[in-house]
């Protein structure tokens, strides 16, 4: 769907705050080396493209506006990037997604130089190289924004130090609750989906869910638990409505009485949920070129051959010669076996 950027562009970036770290890091990561100019914008679905947060090299302002609005044309751009693309109709420019899901997302414009073909073969490497370091500054960087926000849910909470770091490596929700609800240690991903949701909160520290058949299923499930004798289920498991009408299952374990009254420590994730898969260490491990570790991303999404052709802007036959050497290097012989392979490992997640 095109977003008009009247709103959003209606005077020269120049008038707005941008981030100057970024922008140094732009350079010192050899953008200029493959680009006449780059940009670095914030991204979500629902918004589009916005400003500029980092600008470098010799473009002008009413080029990158105008890139920016054809980007924002562009239809299903959440699917495409994922791996550098570029733009339709517009054969000056690549577009590199940054960030994810969890942290936000952001997208890298390059302006291209007029490469001799040459050197074209090297350009996807440099351009992945590129994109790496600032996706994972990136997400260093809204990380650290989101914890100095969402640690406030857990300022006024006792805990114990070891199991609070414990707690804060898990990609699911985690939880410790009393009999009555009250929150004694949420995670990063809990406070992440009490501090967000419509539908599960915190009023005062106890845990509160709007639904009140839900609520009563879940306070009902609760006190059986605190209940349970070494004969009777000390863990029990029940899916309430999540955000957008998605199931959340929440999985209820007893724990050992301490000297506060029981505790019970509450699992929050989401059916079909996992964590996406790094397929970087993999890749280095198989020695898998930049270009094959696109291709398997694109099949981790569950695109077939033609769909990951197309994505990847390659022939059919290219992209089958390609996957026979990833078969070669990994010892796989399927696409199933491959996914498989990548997919191992990844927990359950929330989002």
């Amino acid at each position: 769907m095109h977003r008009s950027p009247v709103e959003i562009f209606d005077r020269d970036p120049a008038f707005f705050d941008r981030d100057p770290h970024l922008a140094r890091l732009l350079e010192q990561a050899g953008t200029l080396d493959v680009a006449l100019g780059a940009w670095l914008c914030p991204y979500s679905e629902k918004s589009g493209i916005g400003l500029p947060l980092a600008h470098i090299g010799r473009v002008p302002w009413p080029e990158i506006r105008n890139a920016i609005d054809c980007a924002n044309a562009v239809p299903d751009l959440a699917d495409n990037i994922d791996t550098p693309f570029w733009l339709p109709d517009e054969d000056n420019y690549i577009l590199c997604g940054v960030g994810d899901e969890g942290v936000g997302r952001g997208i890298l414009f390059l302006r291209q130089r007029a490469w001799h073909p040459s050197i074209r073969a090297k350009l996807d490497e440099a351009i992945e190289k590129i994109r790496q370091l600032i996706h994972t500054v990136w997400i260093m960087r809204e990380e650290a924004a989101q914890d100095a926000v969402l640690q406030s849910h857990n300022d006024d909470m006792p805990r114990d130090e070891t199991t609070a770091q414990l707690a804060e490596q898990f990609p699911f929700g985690m939880m410790i609750l009393d009999v009555d609800q009250y929150i004694h240690l949420a995670n990063g991903a809990a406070r992440k989906l009490l501090g967000k949701s419509d539908v599960i909160g915190a009023v005062d520290n106890r845990l509160t869910i709007n639904e009140s058949h839900d609520a009563i299923r879940l306070q009902v499930t609760l006190r059986a638990v605190f209940l349970g004798t070494r004969e009777a289920r000390t863990r029990r498991t029940i899916a309430i409505t999540g955000p957008d009408n998605k199931p959340l299952l929440l999985t209820i374990s007893k724990l050992s009485d301490g000297p506060e009254g029981p505790r019970a420590c509450v699992i929050v994730t989401r059916p079909g949920a996992h964590e996406e898969p790094d397929i970087h260490p993999l890749a280095e491990l198989f020695s898998l070129t930049p270009v094959e570790t696109r291709l398997i991303c694109q099949l981790l999404k569950g695109l077939n051959l033609q769909e990951a052709a197309r994505a990847l802007q390659l022939k059919v036959q290219t992209v089958r010669t390609y996957l026979k050497l990833i078969f070669q290097k990994t010892g796989t012989h399927r696409q199933v076996e491959l996914v498989q392979l990548m997919q191992n490992g990844s927990l359950p997640v929330l989002d």
